[in-house]
Parts: C-alpha cells; structure tokens; sequence
C-alpha cells in the first residue's frame, strides 16, 4: 500500500481504511450570510457539521432547482444557507420541511400543490409545512381549498402576505428545530 501525507503525519492508506476514518477531500462550499456570498475552500475536515457548511449541518438547505430567483432568499438574514438537492423547497433539518407556495400561481396551476404535497420526496419529514403567500384580493376561495387539503394529508398550512413575512417565518422554523415543545 501507498503511503499518503495526511496532515504531517505518514500513514498506511489500509490503515486509515481499517480505522474508519473519513478522507480529507478537497471542497469548494457557497456559503450565504446576510452580507452577500462568500465561496470556502478547504478539507472536509475544517467544514464541520454543525457548522452548517457540510451535509446535514446547521445552514438552511434551499432547492436550488425550484427556488433560484424566489424574492424570499433576499430577506432570510438570521441564518445561513446553502443550495441543495432536498425534497421540500426549504429544508430546515432533517425532519423539516417547508414547501413554498404563492396563492397566485396556485390560481393559475391547481394541480401543483397536490403533486408537491404527495410527493415521496416531500413526505419524508416529520414536520410538513405548506407556507402560502397571500398575494391575491380576494384569497378566500384558495385559502379554504389549502386549507381542506392540508388538512387531508396532514400538513401544516401557514399564511404570509409579505415575502418578508415568508423570510421570518422560514428563519424561525429554522432557528426552532431543535427545541422541545413545552405545555405549561
């Protein structure tokens, strides 16, 4: 076997293989914050996981391929986050994720929710949320039809009618993950 420096230290590659250890890839990370974008590099070893920059971690993981371009991105300052493959549009962690819908386009193509709400990538969290900006005069009519459907498949229906008011609530499931319900 070949042997391979590993932060200044000689070692057997059978060995480290043996022991389980994980191997120290070169990595290029998108690291969002509140003050713009800044690209990380690095080993895997210096990207924690609770960090948020490594998979599984703290930052907030978007759909890149459904919400590139969403106007909500721009106000979500309080957490970081990262584009990702993840079933839901915004994955908060590991069992929660929130599905991004705005009353308008649901006018327009009603057959959409269902097929985001039964999706077996989307089903996957224990924590489901359907976050529905209210961007319409009259959003009664759409407001019961989410309302009836969240509740058939057991799905949490929360309501903006800013997109700022999207980004707080986004920030909040995401700040909020981890914390135990309390009845007092």
């Amino acid at each position: 076997m070949g042997h391979k420096q590993l932060g200044g230290e000689e070692e057997d590659d059978a060995e480290q293989l043996f022991r389980g250890e994980k191997a120290n890839l070169e990595m290029t990370r998108r690291v969002f914050w509140s003050k713009g974008e800044k690209e990380v590099q690095g080993t895997s070893s210096q990207f924690p996981s609770d960090l948020g920059v490594g998979s599984g971690g703290g930052a907030l993981v978007v759909n890149r391929r459904r919400q590139e371009g969403n106007p909500v991105l721009k106000y979500v300052r309080n957490v970081r986050y990262e584009w990702g493959e993840c079933g839901a549009d915004f994955e908060c962690g590991p069992a929660f994720g929130v599905v991004y819908l705005s009353f308008k386009y649901h006018k327009q193509h009603p057959e959409y929710v269902y097929s985001r709400i039964n999706g077996k990538a989307e089903n996957r969290y224990r924590n489901k949320v359907l976050l529905g900006y209210c961007n319409m005069e009259e959003p009664r009519h759409v407001l019961r039809e989410l309302n009836m459907i969240c509740f058939r498949e057991a799905w949490t229906l929360v309501v903006v009618y800013t997109v700022e008011e999207a980004a707080e609530y986004i920030e909040l499931f995401k700040t909020t993950q981890k914390k135990e319900i309390q009845i007092k």
